[in-house]
């Protein structure tokens, strides 16, 4: 072979190499914004950092085949919300991955997002996978404290077979309180 044919070879081996790091990537959620949209006005005299919030819950998984393991998302729960460090009050087996995404409610965008991967035993067992997501939120009125915001976390789950489904669960920040509502 000469220098050329090898230089060509080399080249699109590190092109499929690059197309799968950014396909890895972008399912990882590696483009999300980072920041979710505030409710509060922006005040033209406010120049406050945004504050950097950790919402931590559980994704729950249960087994909904009657003969064999079918693994299905459950239900997703928040267990604890912090705000710039401060906790807020908050009101035979089957192989699958998950991932929690959250998407803010004003724009439509990926926030951030979490995921892993599991194995259903299959039964009346219900597993938990422990996601954090961390984001921001602006401080539009300069007050010092979490601006109002809405948000929406998708808990999918895609077996081992390819089957997908998801369940959704509102976030909702008004006045400093988790609002619990389901969509």
């Amino acid at each position: 072979m000469n220098k050329r044919a090898i230089a060509m070879q080399w080249l699109i081996i590190g092109g499929v190499i690059l197309l799968l790091l950014s396909v890895v990537l972008i399912s990882k959620g590696a483009l999300a914004s980072k920041q979710i949209t505030s409710a509060i006005s922006k005040d033209k005299d406010c120049s406050a950092p945004n504050i950097p919030v950790s919402v931590k819950g559980t994704a729950y998984t249960k087994d909904d085949a009657f003969i064999g393991v079918i693994a299905v998302p459950e239900k997703v729960t928040i267990d604890e919300v912090r705000a710039g460090g401060n906790a807020l009050r908050a009101i035979s087996s089957q192989d699958y991955t998950w991932q929690v995404k959250l998407y803010d409610d004003f724009t439509g965008n990926l926030v951030v997002s979490d995921g892993g991967s599991n194995s259903h035993p299959g039964g009346s067992i219900r597993i938990e996978d422990k996601f954090t997501l961390n984001f921001f939120v602006p401080d539009n009125d300069c007050n010092g404290r979490i601006d109002d915001f809405e948000g929406v976390l998708i808990f999918s789950v895609t077996t081992d077979d390819d089957e997908f489904m998801e369940v959704k669960e509102r976030i909702s920040f008004k006045n400093g309180r988790l609002v619990r509502e389901n969509v």
